[in-house]
């Protein structure tokens, strides 16, 4: 089984310090925050062993970019293969309009 190198763009990284800052200190739940980063960073992780597992997005902009995501609770994590490595472009709550902001 080959091994993909997973890299985060900036994007993705600031994604995900602003959704931990959110719930632990606007929502007030520091336990959840730091749970919610594990579970969302592992996933992140297990990318590396079986990244295809996941369809492209078939949206007619988005499909040319070859975007994939996947969904972990309430916030898709949008990546896409480049080679052996696994780039993630943005991590995103699910109800936003995440269309628009991937163009």
């Amino acid at each position: 089984m080959t091994k993909y190198k997973v890299e985060l763009s900036k994007e993705s990284r600031e994604d995900l310090i602003d959704i931990a800052k959110y719930i632990k200190y606007k929502l007030k739940e520091p336990n959840i925050s730091k749970k919610l980063i594990n579970k969302l960073q592992k996933n992140i992780n297990n990318l590396e062993y079986n990244p295809e597992i996941y369809p492209i997005i078939k949206e007619q902009y988005l499909e040319k970019l070859k975007l994939r995501k996947l969904l972990i609770e309430n916030y898709f994590i949008f990546y896409r293969i480049k080679g052996h490595t696994v780039q993630i472009v943005r991590v995103m709550y699910a109800r936003r309009n995440w269309n628009n902001l991937l163009k």
